[in-house]
């Protein structure tokens, strides 16, 4: 059993999109347009990762203890500053840490960030031989607060429009947050730009680079879809 590691990234009020995947790839979005960085050096020193590389220079340190994304995945929301192309930001981000079992044939994960008290993840698995999203199993933590405290969300729901080419185009997040909830969050995401990287195995990881809405206020983060070579 391996380990994917995800850092994503970001800052809304900058038009800053970015998510690095260890052994595939990085993808950023600034200012609408897409720019493949290739894969940056990732360390890890005093609690902060950090990484490196062609177009980025990119810190992330978390604001505080991880929560457990269902029974496969650990997330940490973060500060996230550096530059990118020489442009500085300074926004939030994710690392996430997800136990790769193989035992999906369809991967959706969703990070949003709003600000530092509120930010919101979502996972969804389709086991092989599953019939359609029905048989998808979900999970989604929301992170309130200063510092933020992860909690696991009873109801999660996520909606997503493809594209012709069947990229990710939009997505819709509803999360009744306890059995009690009498009103459900609701998130919504519109793709900034999108690409593709290749896995081990002929696995391929589709990624839209989001900004998210919610009540008015602006977020941003990312889509990852992978789908397994014999899906």
């Amino acid at each position: 059993m391996g380990e994917r590691l995800t850092i994503g990234f970001g800052d809304a009020a900058a038009g800053l999109h970015g998510v690095a995947i260890a052994g595939l790839g990085t993808l950023v979005a600034a200012g609408g347009q897409l720019l493949r960085t290739g894969e940056p050096a990732i360390r890890e020193r005093d609690g902060i990762t950090h990484l490196a590389g062609e177009r980025l220079d990119v810190s992330l340190e978390p604001l505080g203890a991880p929560g457990e994304l269902g029974a496969a995945a650990r997330v940490w929301l973060c500060r996230a500053r550096g530059t990118v192309d020489t442009e500085p930001f300074d926004g939030l981000g994710t690392i996430t840490r997800a136990a790769d079992t193989g035992a999906a044939a369809l991967d959706r994960t969703v990070n949003a960030w709003f600000h530092p008290g509120l930010a919101f993840a979502l996972a969804a698995a389709r086991p092989h031989g599953a019939d359609g999203h029905g048989d998808e199993q979900l999970a989604a933590l929301v992170f309130r607060d200063e510092p933020p405290v992860a909690a696991p969300v009873a109801q999660p729901r996520l909606s997503t429009t493809y594209g012709a080419d069947g990229s990710i185009v939009h997505c819709g997040i509803e999360l009744w947050e306890s059995e009690e909830s009498e009103f459900a969050e609701r998130i919504g995401g519109e793709t900034v730009a999108h690409g593709e990287l290749a896995g081990p195995g002929g696995a391929l990881t589709r990624i839209a680079l989001m900004s998210f809405h919610r009540d008015g206020a602006a977020g941003s983060g990312h889509y990852e879809l992978t789908a397994a070579a014999s899906a």
